[in-house]
């Protein structure tokens, strides 16, 4: 009697390859979801921060070699240039806002991919001059990625600078 060569294989080991590897595509598939989503993030929170910094440096820059300066109220400063123009620093439009520059026609310095935390806290503080210490302006501001940062878990940047007023 010939007995039956087996060739092939069962059932039972084509399903035990494809659950082997339907995990192994899971795994892999969620590892590269999480690198792009790390990768947007800090991708997200650059811009933030880059617009920020760029928004401070450039309030510092004209608060410092201001003839006055004026805190209108937390998220207003008014101020005279070292050339007599009247100029204003504003955030505007909420916990989605952005910082102006300019007192006739404001002009947005900060990115319409940035949201500037209006009302969460004073941007501006101001403290008056004594005989030993200058007078000062705190600029506290705080943004995120309007697009992004929902999805990532937030790109939120915070920033504080102190200036020193000249005293003319």
């Amino acid at each position: 009697m010939m007995q039956k060569l087996k060739s092939g294989f069962s059932i039972i080991e084509i399903l035990v390859v494809l659950f082997v590897f339907s995990i192994l595509g899971v795994v892999v598939a969620r590892s590269l979801a999480l690198s792009l989503q790390g990768s947007n993030k800090s991708d997200s929170t650059a811009t933030v921060k880059t617009n920020v910094e760029y928004a401070a440096s450039a309030m510092e820059r004209m608060l410092r070699n201001a003839k006055s300066v004026t805190c209108v109220s937390t998220n207003q400063i008014d101020y005279v240039d070292e050339d007599g123009n009247l100029g204003r620093f504003s955030c505007l439009g909420g916990d989605d806002g952005y910082i102006s520059s300019g007192a006739a026609s404001p002009v947005r310095i900060t990115s319409t991919e940035v949201d500037v935390l209006c009302t969460t806290q004073p941007i501006f503080s101001c403290t008056s001059a004594t005989q030993t210490v200058p007078a000062s302006v705190t600029i506290n501001m705080r943004a995120n990625h309007n697009a992004r940062g929902a999805f990532l878990g937030g790109s939120q940047v915070s920033v504080q600078s102190r200036v020193q007023l000249r005293s003319y």
